[in-house]
């Protein structure tokens, strides 16, 4: 099979090593060809300026924008200039554009002193400018005061003034912190012992333009009603000041200073926990069946130079109080955290939890419990089990009321085994209820998950392999500390959902039920009854695969750069096939095919997966789309066979490198396009979705800020999908610049390399801006097009197949068939068919920028991997000088025939049917097989494959080795081979070989070619023979031996296995010529070379006498049954003396015979099958006497009459 293809990056970059060396911008001529040396120029004078930003967002890069304005032309540069620029704290230097683009020839940066100082060129224009970006540092220290100053001194003038210059840009940002608030009443009390949880986060939604300030201050104010009493406050995370009495109502402020929180996804108290205050609702003041006022705080923060300012409050609405039991253990649960007791999970979701809360309430007399037990495990029932099936426990998180935390009660904690069913107690830790707990399990080897601490009690479990803890238990309290009246546990199961229960496999859409108890005894003796309680969760199926982006600080226009993707599949129990991911690379930012996409680590940590190379389980295309501003942005596509599990089932994983999954560099090129002076930023996103069709109703789902609206259209199932966002910094070193694109057509994406078929079309795209500060008068762009042989490396011819199309108004363009340069050549109006063409502009302005569009064909001559080379000059006067500017290059490819061949050949011979060689059993058997490439493009990845069927019925497949790899080029044969003993029987096997094109450095996934060929042997000889006997003598010919009417005839039958194969139910009949059956017999085993003498008897006949055996058996090598025969004869006479005429017919023996005998058997046997008898030979015998007798008296009868 036949395929046209892409030819291979890796062929275009060997063979054209610098295609993208000229980079986009403006190419001064050399000094030296003026005739004046910039080394000896003495140095005019010059002017300095500093531009930036008025206003720039906390945290974002900019950029800064130096002009010089100076006495200098080419005649007489100025040389020797250096630029200094001090920056200020909480800014730092990021990059310059160097090289023929820019003034810049190098630059050197102290971060101590925080000083960049550029080393300039000489300098040969009126004005020259150029951009360098900087990214802010300590952003944490920065508030609506903070104020960059830059100041830039230069190189002395000859009068000796230094050239200076200031600018300064303006921090903007906001203090935006939302107060956050819950309660907890204590199990059992009657909603009148109420902690309240208090917490702080940041807004960065909101702040997005305006950029949010660290806060260093908080402060949290709350105001109870008349009657409330607080019972306690939390310690140690800020401070707690209770102002007022019960009476008239009590102000508690809580305040944290001079700790910087902020902007953050996390929230100030990651634990949820340690900013509390717990207060109590007395019956005298608040009746049973009344409800307390709402409750309501209100926060402030501080910013960096000590300024408050308000935020906003939140409220909490309180439940009815009612009357608690006096004495009792009570225990609730909640799926969710928040009270709910029905919760639905999706699958994969990292750690949602459920609440268990136990507590021992007693106001009817003094006792203790001098032993309290939680406890939530699949042993207590089998709806338990069920429920631990669906869920991967990670942590256990263990907090407790104020009176229990004041009372600094031991306690230990166990877990559930799914591996033996045992309990193991949490190694490494004595518990105290004086500071919360967490209990982290992690399959040994693991990493990232036990890090994640929430701050007192901190214990790792590690897990043997596949082990998972199936429940847990906590036990508190002994009789030398005791837990107290009013003690409160609240433990919180941190898992991730399972769709697919890792128990027993099933899936359920059903919410399943667990169940938590509580029991207890006092220091009384007494055991008090104890409590359970239920909820419900459901677990959902869902995607779990998200995306993520790193993107350069800084892209320089001309220059290359790259991006960083990641993939990772977060689901503990499924790969997922068909996972696409695709990065959109900002406007004018090309994916460098020659460079290519390559794994940004070789494996993943811990895990050790191996992070697939292109055309090995990942392929990479290109396509271009158009966003919601109309730009059109290149679109580098990611398809992956598989995306396996980043952290599996009951295996270590790392859970940093889980996240962040598998992670490729994207090189790519700066053009023109991407700089716009307005707007210098770059955006880039990155998109993530699983197109598999089983599961295409599966909604995604993890974090929220993980996923994104599909504005693209890349999922056609779902409408957000896994998406991550950056952007980059655009800087030039200013000039005009040129840049230059091929596509095949409008379907296929701008780049700079296209592959179109030989007498095929190819676009091109000319992007001309000018951002020197003053315009460039008559300017002329001129464009030369691929020819053969045209000392640029071409090797096809191109030619315009239609007008050029985007002219800017007041532009003139013109065509030539051979012009080599804009003022050579004849030029006329005619487009199609010609060579070359320029475009004419009285002035092209400052910032002014057109774009041009071309269609040229390709001649049909052109063999695939042909190359045309195309890069676009221009020529203006610019500040009173002629100046010459180039674009980069751009280059179109032939595409390929890719086509391969094979022979196969069979101990040497090609076979083109069976049986083909003829060989023995076990001898070897060698297949060698000629693959040649019989197209014009290398081919990679060949793979030779053979599939057979022996004579036993057996099929498989093997795989023939080569001794050569890589790449098969055009007309080159690669020889394989196999060898394998002969298996008896006929043989036939089919090989088949593929190959794709070689794409290397790309990973496009090109149409795979095959091709396949036969061959057949057969193994063994099967044949048979059979010798007759009659009376002991070989009988070959009639009349044979003259026997005694009446006398015994005996047959003996010789049967041999000539072949070398065993013969089965070998069938041996002996047939008188009218086709009367003599004798009959089958020898069921007949082994090779074997043989079975076979013998019959009877009486002698009158006359002639012929009898024919014939052996027949299955061929078991195939084909036509074997088959052999022997004849034998004898002649019957009557004895002299005997009665009756010698003519007449006499009745063969029927009653004397002997049965059939073996006579010297081989081995092997034999079964007589409808056989021959005594009576029936007589029988037989005696009718054709008769017959005989009565012919002759006929014949005689007539004769006499005659006479």
């Amino acid at each position: 099979m036949d395929s046209r293809v892409k030819v291979s990056r890796k062929r275009w970059a060997a063979r054209r090593p610098l295609a993208w060396t000229v980079v986009v911008g403006l190419m001064l001529s050399a000094l030296g060809a003026l005739g004046t040396s910039a080394a000896h120029a003495a140095p005019g004078d010059y002017s300095v300026t500093l531009e930036a930003p008025a206003s720039v967002p906390v945290g974002e890069s900019f950029n800064y924008r130096v002009k010089i304005p100076g006495e200098a032309t080419p005649q007489a540069p100025i040389a020797g200039v250096e630029l200094t620029v001090q920056l200020a704290a909480g800014v730092a230097f990021d990059d310059v554009p160097l090289g023929a683009a820019s003034p810049v020839e190098s630059f050197s940066y102290d971060p101590a002193l925080n000083a960049v100082t550029f080393v300039l060129e000489p300098l040969i224009e009126q004005m020259s400018q150029f951009d360098f970006s900087v990214t802010q540092a300590n952003n944490r220290e920065k508030d609506s005061s903070t104020v960059f100053g830059a100041t830039l001194t230069g190189t002395p003038n000859n009068d000796g003034s230094v050239p200076a210059a200031e600018a300064s840009t303006s921090v903007t940002g906001e203090l935006s912190y939302l107060p956050m608030k819950s309660q907890e009443a204590v199990v059992g009390s009657g909603n009148r012992t109420v902690t309240f949880f208090f917490n702080v986060k940041s807004e960065p939604e909101t702040t997005a333009v305006t950029g949010e300030f660290t806060s260093w201050g908080l402060r949290l104010t709350d105001t109870l009603p008349a009657g409330a009493r607080v019972v306690a406050t939390s310690p140690g995370f800020g401070e707690w000041a209770v102002t007022g009495d019960e009476a008239t109502g009590q102000t508690v402020v809580w305040t944290r200073e001079n700790t910087a929180y902020g902007p953050s996804g996390l929230l100030v108290d990651p634990s949820t926990r340690k900013i509390s205050v717990t207060v109590r609702y007395p019956k005298e003041v608040f009746p049973t069946g009344t409800t307390p006022p709402d409750n309501t705080v209100r926060l402030e923060a501080r910013d960096f130079s000590g300024n408050w300012e308000d935020q906003s409050s939140t409220t909490v609405k309180l439940n009815e109080l009612a009357d608690g039991e006096s004495k009792f253990l009570a225990i609730s649960k909640d799926a969710n955290g928040r009270g709910d007791a029905r919760a639905g999970h999706t699958d994969g979701y990292w750690i949602p939890f459920y609440q268990v809360k136990a507590a021992y309430l007693n106001d009817e007399d003094s006792d203790l419990l001098t032993k309290m037990v939680v406890e939530d495990s699949a042993r207590q029932s089998e709806e338990n089990a069920a429920f631990f099936g669906h869920a991967e426990l990670y942590h256990t998180d263990i907090r407790v009321s104020a009176v229990l935390e004041a009372a600094a009660v031991p306690y230990e904690v166990e877990y559930l085994s799914s591996l033996d069913d045992a309990w193991h107690k949490v190694p490494g830790a004595s518990f105290s209820t004086s500071e919360p707990a967490r209990v982290v399990y992690q399959t040994a080897g693991s990493s990232g998950y036990a890090e994640e601490e929430i701050g007192g009690q901190h214990a790792v479990v590690s897990l043997r392999a596949t082990e998972k803890p199936i429940g847990w238990r906590v036990t508190a309290g002994t009789p030398a500390v005791p837990v107290p009246p009013g003690s409160e546990f609240v433990i919180d199961s941190e898992f991730v959902p399972l769709h697919v229960s890792q128990r027993d496999g099933t899936t359920s859409s059903e919410y399943l039920p667990n169940t938590a108890t509580v029991s207890g005894e006092t220091d009384s003796g007494a055991e008090l009854p104890g409590d359970t309680a239920t909820s419900h969760l459901q677990f959902n199926d869902a995607i779990v695969v998200v995306t993520q982006v790193v993107a350069p600080a800084t892209l320089t226009v001309g220059e290359s750069a790259s991006y960083e993707m990641g993939i990772s599949n977060l689901n503990t129990q499924r790969d997922y096939t068909d996972a696409i991911a695709r990065v959109v690379l900002p406007e004018g930012v090309f994916y460098d095919a020659q460079v290519g996409v390559t794994p940004a680590t070789e494996t993943v940590s811990v895990t050790g997966y191996p992070v697939p190379k292109l055309g090995e389980g990942v392929t990479v295309t290109t396509s271009t789309v158009v966003d919601a501003e109309g730009r059109s942005r290149q679109v580098v596509e990611f398809a992956f066979d598989n995306l396996p599990s980043m952290r599996p089932l009951g295996e270590p994983s790392d859970r940093e490198a889980a996240t962040r999954g598998l992670r490729y560099t994207i090189p790519v090129n700066v053009l023109p396009q991407a700089f716009d002076p307005a707007d210098p930023v770059a955006p880039v996103a990155s998109y993530a979705t699983v197109l598999d069709s089983n599961l295409t109703d599966v909604p995604f789902n993890w974090y929220q800020a993980q996923f994104g609206e599909d504005e693209f259209g890349f999922d056609p199932h779902r409408d957000r999908i896994a998406r991550a966002l950056n952007d980059s910094q655009v800087i030039t070193g200013g000039g005009l610049f040129i840049g230059k694109l091929t596509r095949a057509d409008a379907q296929d994406d701008w780049g700079l390399l296209s592959q179109v078929a030989a007498g095929a079309t190819a676009e091109w795209q000319l992007y001309a801006s000018n951002l020197l500060p003053e315009a460039v008068t008559d300017f002329v762009l001129f464009d030369r097009l691929p020819e053969a042989g045209d000392g640029r490396g071409s090797e096809v011819t191109t030619r315009l197949a239609a007008p050029v199309e985007g002219v800017p108004a007041g532009g003139v363009i013109e065509y030539s068939t051979d012009a080599t340069s804009a003022s050579t050549g004849t030029w006329t109006s005619e487009a199609v068919g010609a060579a070359a063409f320029r475009v004419s502009l009285p002035q092209l302005a400052s910032s002014d920028a057109f774009e041009l569009t071309l269609v040229t064909s390709l001649s049909d001559s052109a063999r695939g991997g042909d190359l045309g080379i195309n890069e676009a000059t221009a020529t203006g006067m610019y500040a009173g000088s002629q100046r010459n500017f180039y674009s980069n290059q751009a280059e179109v490819m032939t595409e390929g025939i890719a086509s391969i061949a094979l022979e196969k050949r069979t101990n040497g011979e090609v076979y083109a049917a069976a049986p083909g060689a003829i060989v023995d059993p076990g001898d070897d058997v060698t297949w060698s097989y000629l693959v040649t490439n019989t197209g014009d493009v290398p081919l990679d990845d060949v793979e030779l494959s053979d599939a057979f069927e022996d004579g036993q019925g057996e099929s498989g497949q093997f795989e023939p080795v080569s001794e050569d790899s890589g790449e098969l080029a055009p007309g080159d044969t690669r020889e394989f081979q196999a060898t394998a003993p002969a298996v008896v029987g006929q043989y036939h096997n089919v090989a088949t070989v593929s190959a794709r094109p070689a794409t290397e450095g790309v990973g496009e996934a090109a149409d795979e070619v095959t091709a396949s060929a036969e061959s057949w042997y057969r193994a063994g000889n099967a044949a048979i023979t059979v010798i007759k006997h009659t009376n002991g003598e070989r009988v070959t010919s009639a009349p044979g031996p003259t026997l005694e009417v009446g006398s015994q005839v005996t047959w003996d039958y010789t049967v041999r296995n000539t072949g070398t194969v065993d013969l089965a139910d070998v069938l041996v009949v002996d047939t008188l010529p009218n086709g009367d059956e003599v004798f009959r017999a089958v020898i069921p085993q007949l082994a090779a070379g074997a043989e079975v003498t076979l013998s019959e008897s009877g009486a002698a006949v009158l006359g002639d006498y012929t009898n024919t055996v014939t052996v027949t058996a299955a061929n078991p090598l195939g084909g036509d049954q074997l088959s052999a025969s022997d004849v034998s004869f004898y002649h019957g006479k009557k004895t002299p003396g005997d009665g009756g005429d010698p003519g007449e017919e006499v009745d063969p023996p029927g009653d004397g015979g002997t049965p059939p005998v073996v006579k010297d058997p081989k081995p092997g046997g034999w079964l007589s099958e409808t056989g021959f008898t005594p009576m029936s030979l007589t029988t037989g015998i005696l009718a054709l006497g008769l017959l005989a007798l009565g012919l002759t008296m006929v014949v005689r009868s007539a004769r006499r009459q005659e006479s």
